[in-house]
């Protein structure tokens, strides 16, 4: 097996009301952003 590196940032943001922060979130990733949600 060949070595590698593999990094992975992550952040989860949980709790009710956490969808206001939707647009102060994805704007640090510039124009496009996917975001995975589950229904509530």
């Amino acid at each position: 097996m060949k070595a590698l590196n593999y990094y992975q940032t992550t952040e989860i943001k949980f709790g009710w009301g956490r969808v206001e922060e939707v647009g102060e979130v994805v704007s640090r990733f510039g124009k496009r952003c996917l975001m995975v949600t589950v229904p509530v």
